[in-house]
């Protein structure tokens, strides 16, 4: 079976796991367009009126793989559905375990 958005799928992975290790046991922020991965804001209001951007297609993107990245544990993030961003993210034990990077502090 071939997936073909990996690669797509693996720019999102490598930014967002990068940014998580960098600031690893402290929650941050995961936004699309401040990881690189959105050339736009999703959209903004003009006139009172909200107006997409052409970059919706890679926040969507962005947002399913960070989701799905959560409900298989290899994060932990809380989706912000009304500012697009995942708020609280940090790794989680099942990634520094799958990455070999668990602590010594933690090991037994």
């Amino acid at each position: 079976m071939d997936l073909t958005n990996k690669v797509q799928f693996n720019k999102v992975v490598d930014a967002v796991f990068g940014k998580l290790a960098q600031s690893f046991p402290v929650p941050v922020t995961l936004e699309a367009q401040d990881l690189g991965l959105a050339s736009e804001p999703l959209g903004a209001y003009v006139d009172g009126e909200w107006k997409p951007s052409d970059a919706v297609s890679q926040h969507e993107f962005f947002f399913d793989t960070v989701a799905w990245l959560v409900s298989s544990g290899y994060l932990a993030a809380t989706r912000n559905f009304g500012e697009s961003k995942f708020e609280n993210a940090v790794l989680t034990e099942k990634l520094l375990q799958c990455t070999k990077s668990i602590p010594i502090s933690l090991k037994f």
